[in-house]
């Protein structure tokens, strides 16, 4: 269990450093995401027209399904656009508040602890360090891939930003199965 929380703090460690570098110093989240024209006035709108938070869908789906007059006019509004989805936080933060880094830490903490114990769980049959090394790539690839490209798919996100955000997750997955499986191995006497 040690190796475990040995290989999860430093995993952790080296995905928020590499979030730092891909987020704030790289080019790539500028490439994907867009500003809003005439941000001030929009900004005042949601303010206005969303007073709480939560997640928005437009055109909104009536929830009586047998109402096939509003279920035509919902597949009308849907086919002719525009759609989206956002996202609103009614109060605002500070992004870069000690809070908000430690929450991010402790988020890629649980998440290198909970593939530390799946790795752990299968060392019998990862007796090289490749064979480790692959096991929490294929996971943060697997992850990464359910989680980020669902939205596209499903809600047609524009998909830029979503494979920016996948390519982000398997590079940090990445660096993190170099540390970890480097540090959980199988004892000695059954490495190959």
């Amino acid at each position: 269990m040690k190796r475990v929380i040995i290989a999860a703090f430093a995993s952790a460690v080296i995905m928020f450093v590499w979030g730092f570098l891909w987020w704030a110093v790289s080019p790539f989240p500028h490439m994907a995401l867009k500003s809003v024209p005439n941000e001030a006035r929009w900004l005042n709108s949601v303010r206005q027209d969303i007073p709480e938070s939560g997640v928005y869908i437009f055109p909104w789906m009536p929830e009586d399904h047998s109402d096939a007059t509003a279920q035509e006019a919902f597949l009308q509004l849907h086919k002719t656009g525009p759609i989206g989805m956002v996202f609103v936080r009614s109060k605002g933060f500070d992004p870069m508040a000690p809070s908000v880094m430690l929450s991010g830490f402790l988020h890629f903490l649980l998440s290198t602890i909970m593939v530390g114990f799946l790795l752990k769980s299968c060392l019998s049959s990862m007796n090289t360090y490749f064979k480790r090394c692959g096991f929490v790539m294929g996971f943060g690839l697997c992850a990464t891939f359910f989680c980020h490209l669902s939205l596209p798919v499903w809600f047609h996100h524009d998909w830029s930003f979503w494979l920016v955000e996948a390519a982000y997750g398997c590079t940090a997955w990445s660096w993190a199965a170099f540390v970890m499986a480097a540090i959980i191995k199988p004892p000695e006497s059954n490495q190959g």
